[in-house]
């Protein structure tokens, strides 16, 4: 049987495998922030599922988020001439498009945000406390 991994070993290894991800060349990120977000992340998952280990579905659902959270911001980075975050509406002659712009942009996207979203996974994996 494998040791328990701490927090941080699984930030580290989901970090390793978002750079791996990304390809040769990624865009300079900052990578304290993003390890710090992946931990707080998956101390809050294992806090809310009663858990001392990260099961690999929750693990990699965590490292398909971080990568399109980091993928979209190199992208948004490229779009610098226009400012599409703001966009809310276009109007040209009689026609208006109005966007839905109440969904925040995956740059704005944080660990709280990530955790709602993996909440309804995190209860197949969660334990009773007390238990172990």
């Amino acid at each position: 049987m494998q040791p328990i991994r701490t927090p941080n070993q699984i930030a580290q290894e989901i970090q390793s495998q978002i750079k791996n991800l990304l390809g040769e060349k990624p865009l300079p990120i900052n990578e304290a922030l993003l390890l710090f977000n992946i931990e707080a992340l998956i101390i809050r998952v294992l806090d809310y599922c009663n858990r001392r280990d990260l099961p690999r579905v929750l693990e990699m659902n965590i490292v398909e988020m971080f990568f399109n959270k980091v993928n979209s911001e190199r992208r948004e980075n490229n779009l610098e001439d226009i400012n599409i975050r703001n966009l809310i509406s276009l109007k040209m002659d009689d026609t208006e498009f109005v966007f839905n712009y109440s969904e925040q942009s995956n740059v704005e996207k944080d660990t709280n945000y990530f955790f709602e979203k993996l909440r309804p996974t995190l209860n197949v994996y969660r334990k009773l406390k007390g238990f172990k």
